[in-house]
């Protein structure tokens, strides 16, 4: 990985820059806090985002900025790939918002976590390292702070411990036998629990054997009971078919008494019958007689009932007719009449309106000429509104100039300071320009109102202009339908002569003849419909006289047959038993038999409930056996586990991790002794790590640790454990694809003059592509390829070469 350039927009000192980063050994100069920290800060943040403690967005936004972005451009792989973040400023505090990434010329847009994926990805980082905070490899490989260096150099061993650990991804032997512990004690617990539960394991299975012996015996009993109820089941259904045989002989011979009585009934009920319809014979005769002999046909009676009231029915159509007709030319004359009234009250107001017409006229002529002239007074409004306008424009740029030269103290184009003679003859020139344009707008102020005034005026002759002309319109279409009026008023008056013409036509026509005919028929059908009835009722009761002679004919028969059935049903019972004295004696022996099938039945239901009882004794007794089993083989298993766990995982754990750190340890120990003696040239003072990878320097055989160096032999030290350190991870993480470039951020804090010339071999000994220092010290500037120089302002931080 080799970085290529750095855009920075509002983030933290910087408001807006870009750095590009060559191969070779390059510098960032500049006094302390002028911001060449930031720029590695930035660097950390467009890879990884922002993360609590180290990189807290709020501490990377500029004060007072709402937003921000890094942009970081780089090559690995042959591939150029451009990153961005950003940061914006929300009701909740500083938050990173979407990103994208560019490879390869394809964009991608981000959320922070799937970018920061994405980059880990990319840099061949553990994929776990996206859950983490601190980026452990990215800080002791590429990038340390130098605080952080010492930091980690003074802190506890156990401390210093878990870093090495995190750095080299065995942190997760310690996590294990952590978690272990953990889960041995979760199991013992588990273990006690169980073997509470499976205390009545043996007494259980002791009585489920015991149960299981009763179900036997219970079973026995309950089939010698079925069989016993079964054969009293065989006698019972024996006497129940005899006894059925006896009742459906007994009801055969009940049926047989039955249908006599029936027939029997049956017989005396057509004989009243017979009684009955002589009666109503003799009556009918009677009837018959009194009716006499009638003359005429019914045909004939009908025939001329139907003429007669069709003649009185035309008579009454014809009369009714003329009052309809007299009726309608009733309403019409009294329509027509209303009408012809009306059109001449109408007729009466045309002279009027003529005349009101002709004044509207005049008035309308006298408007006419106001549209157009509010028109041209439009016009010349929106002129006088432009120049208003123009010309406040103009006194606010002069009141802003002059309050600009009062506060002036410099001149922003040539960098002079401004004297108070210029700043006064300015400001005065201003103040008459003021004065002017004020009395400019006065003056305007005045036409407008003026305008607006007259204006408003002629909208109102223009408003009273457009009644007056609708006013002459309608005038006009009234007088066109006044006349019109007039012309339909004559057709009307004509029309109402001919029908008061045609009333008095029909009133005049005769109607005395047509009511006598209309009576005489009337008293013609009167006659007829009573004989018309008197022949219906005659031809009624021959039909019912008929009727009953018919039915007399039929009972006689009916009678006759019943006699013979009554005979035939006589000789039948003659030979019939009578079978109640055996029927009664069957039922009391079924009786005995069913009340001793219930008793057998209750035994065997009692030896069934206890049966069942003991096998539902059994499941629950199996089903818990099985249980405190399952329970009993769990706990074999958990006890297996938590001796493979004690004795073999924990100290196999122990061992790898112990081989890892030795191996580290070792190679750690060399580079440091190598790095340290390169800083150090003193043959009397030795170097070493010790089995906690604390720095121990031996001095005229004295033991001096870190804490108690001087300040140059402390910053040795830092810096030869940050090379060491940087080379072991190169060495044992080998898909990591930083390890072309190293930061070292003030590497040469407290060295003298001598010690600066060894940081020359140090970077000839690096041999990287990329190595980027940040130091304040101007002699390093002769040991490098290539110098950037940071300043600080009021604007804030910038590049200056």
């Amino acid at each position: 990985m080799l970085l290529r350039q750095l855009r920075l927009e509002n983030i933290r000192s910087y408001q807006a820059e870009t750095i590009t980063f060559p191969e070779g050994t390059l510098l960032l100069s500049g006094d302390i806090g002028s911001g060449k920290s930031s720029l590695l800060l930035a660097i950390e943040f467009a890879l990884f985002g922002a993360s609590r403690p180290d990189l807290p967005a709020e501490s990377l936004l500029r004060k007072g900025s709402t937003q921000g972005s890094v942009e970081l451009a780089f090559s690995l792989d042959g591939q150029e790939i451009l990153i961005q973040r950003n940061l914006k400023k929300t009701k909740l505090g500083i938050q990173q918002t979407a990103g994208f990434v560019i490879k390869n010329n394809a964009k991608k847009e981000l959320t922070p976590v799937e970018l920061k994926a994405e980059v880990l990805s990319l840099l061949g980082y553990p994929e776990e390292m996206i859950t983490k905070n601190k980026n452990y490899l990215f800080r002791y490989t590429v990038y340390t702070p130098q605080e952080e260096m010492k930091f980690i150099l003074q802190e506890a061993a156990e401390s210093r411990l878990d870093v090495l650990r995190k750095i080299f991804g065995i942190d997760k032997y310690k996590v294990i036998q952590e978690n272990v512990q953990l889960y041995t004690r979760i199991l013992r617990t588990r273990m006690a629990v169980l073997e509470a539960k499976i205390t009545p394991l043996p007494e259980q299975q002791e009585q489920l054997q015991r149960l299981i012996g009763e179900k036997a015996a219970a079973q026995g009993q309950l089939e010698a009971l079925q069989k016993e109820r079964s054969q009293l089941g065989d006698a019972l259904q024996q006497k129940k078919a005899a006894l059925q045989g006896l009742e459906k002989a007994q009801q055969a011979l009940r049926d047989l008494h039955q249908q006599y009585k029936i027939k029997q009934m049956l017989l005396e009920e057509k004989q009243r019958q017979e009684q009955k319809l002589t009666l109503q014979e003799k009556e009918l005769q009677e009837q018959l007689r009194a009716l006499g002999s009638l003359f005429g046909e019914k045909e004939q009676i009908i025939q001329e009932l139907q003429k007669a009231e069709a003649e009185r029915e035309l008579l009454l159509k014809k009369e009714a007719t003329r009052e309809e007709q007299l009726r309608h030319l009733q309403k019409l004359i009294a329509v027509v009449r209303q009408e012809v009234q009306f059109g001449e009250e109408l007729l009466v107001l045309i002279p009027k309106k003529k005349e009101f017409l002709q004044e509207l006229r005049k008035k309308v002529q006298a408007l006419a000429g106001s549209e157009e002239k509010d028109q041209q007074l439009q016009e010349l409004l929106e002129k006088t509104n432009v120049l208003f306008t123009r010309n406040q424009t103009l006194l606010q740029q002069a009141q802003e100039l002059r309050e600009r030269i009062e506060q002036l103290d410099t001149c922003p184009t040539c960098l002079q300071q401004v004297s108070s003679f210029h700043k006064t003859r300015i400001t005065a020139e201003k103040v008459q320009e003021i004065v002017r344009a004020e009395k400019l707008l006065a003056d305007l102020t005045d036409k407008k109102t003026q305008m607006q005034q007259h204006r408003h005026e002629l909208q109102e002759q223009r408003k009273a202009f457009y009644e007056q002309k609708n006013g002459v319109a309608r005038m006009e279409l009234e007088l066109m339908h006044l006349e019109e009026k007039n012309i339909s008023l004559e057709k009307k008056r004509a029309e109402l002569q001919e029908l008061t013409k045609e009333h008095e036509a029909l009133l005049k026509e005769e109607q005395d003849d047509e009511k006598e005919q209309v009576q005489a028929l009337g008293e013609t059908i009167a006659q007829r419909r009573k004989q018309l009835e008197q022949v219906t009722k005659r031809e009624h009761l021959e039909k019912q006289e008929k009727a009953i002679k018919d039915q007399e004919n039929s009972l006689q028969q009916e009678i006759a047959a019943l006699h013979l059935t009554l005979q035939s049903l006589e000789k039948e019972l003659q030979g019939k038993e009578d079978c109640s004295k055996p029927i009664t004696e069957q039922k009391q022996l079924l009786s005995e038999l069913q009340e001793q099938e219930k008793i057998a039945l209750a035994r065997e239901e009692r030896q069934r409930t206890l049966h069942e009882q003991l096998c539902r004794e059994e499941v629950r007794l199996q089903e818990s056996v099985a249980v405190l089993s399952a329970e009993h083989q769990k706990l074999l298993r958990l006890k297996e586990r938590e001796q493979w766990l004690e004795g073999h995982f924990v100290p196999l754990t122990g061992t790898i991790e112990k081989h890892v750190m030795v191996r580290i340890h070792r190679l750690f120990n060399q580079l440091f002794q190598e790095w340290f003696s390169l800083l150090i040239d003193d043959a009397g003072v030795l170097s070493r790590l010790d089995e906690e990878f604390t720095p121990i320097v031996e001095q005229n055989g004295h033991e001096l640790f870190f804490e108690n160096l001087s300040g140059g032999e402390k910053t040795s030290a830092a810096l030869a454990y940050r090379l060491a350190l940087n080379r072991v991870i190169n060495d044992v993480v080998h898909e990591i694809k930083t390890k072309d470039l190293l930061i070292l951020d003030e590497p040469t804090d407290g060295f003298s003059s001598e010690q600066l010339d060894k940081v020359r071999d140090v970077l000839e000994r690096l041999a990287l592509r990329q190595v980027i220092l940040v130091s304040h010290e101007a002699k390093v500037e002769s040991f490098v390829n290539h110098v950037i120089r940071v300043q600080k302002g009021g604007e804030g931080s910038v590049v200056v070469g």
